[in-house]
């Protein structure tokens, strides 16, 4: 996710109903948001980037864990 930030604007995930764009990412979850400021981000938005990231770039989605019950995940995803 950090190379892909350095090659275009944004990563957008959901969180509480509302989408987020990731400018930057630090290795400890820490992350800044547009129009947010610093933000940590917990597993499961971690894991939303990285397949936003995937899809993105073409690269085949091994593995994932979605959230029990988050219908809006598929939003993101697709």
């Amino acid at each position: 996710m950090q190379q892909y930030l350095q090659e275009h604007d944004v990563i957008p995930i959901r969180r509480c109903e509302v989408t987020i764009r990731i400018a930057a990412l630090g290795n400890d979850g820490l992350a800044l948001i547009k129009d947010h400021g610093l933000v940590r981000l917990s597993d499961d938005e971690l894991e939303q980037g990285r397949v936003w990231v995937a899809k993105k770039c073409g690269m085949p989605i091994i593995a994932t864990r979605l959230p029990i019950g988050e219908e809006h995940a598929k939003e993101v995803y697709d």
